[in-house]
């Protein structure tokens, strides 16, 4: 592999990175998903490949699924991606602006936007909208959303 194809698959790496809006964890943790490895530096001319064709796809199923004017951006295979886009069903399900889970996960967990919060913060939020859902008469457990009411 020339160095210039090299740095071309690289730069083309750390731009869908910057793109999916990966946090460097994040992106570690697909790295080592994808060529076991912590650094795409590290990676040989296969392994970079690869992951350049791995993070293409990304791109193009996160294109596919950003339809809408009321929809958060979760990009499939990135770290507690069914978890976030469950959560983020729930807040457009309650009547929310999606663009409102930035500020939530702001004022709340101090996090820079919805998608870096991790473990706990999304526990959290996920029990507090699913309290919600519930206060409202929905219910999004098991059922997959259908309401658990029954007639009348």
């Amino acid at each position: 592999m020339e160095a210039a194809e090299r740095r071309r698959l690289l730069a083309a790496i750390h731009v869908c990175k910057k793109n999916a809006c990966l946090s460097d964890p994040d992106y570690r943790a697909v790295l080592r998903e994808v060529v076991g490895l912590e650094s795409a530096a590290d990676c040989n001319p296969v392994q970079l490949r690869k992951l350049a064709g791995h993070f293409k796809s990304f791109e193009k199923r996160a294109a596919h699924k950003n339809a809408g004017d009321n929809f958060y951006r979760i990009i499939e295979g990135t770290p507690n991606w069914r978890q976030k886009r469950h959560i983020a069903a729930m807040w457009v399900e309650l009547g929310y602006r999606a663009s409102g889970l930035d500020t939530r996960a702001r004022q709340q967990f101090g996090a820079s936007d919805f998608t870096r919060l991790t473990g706990e913060d999304l526990q959290t939020l996920g029990r507090d909208l699913a309290k919600r859902l519930a206060r409202r008469g929905r219910d999004r457990g098991r059922d997959r959303g259908r309401d658990l009411r029954g007639p009348g």
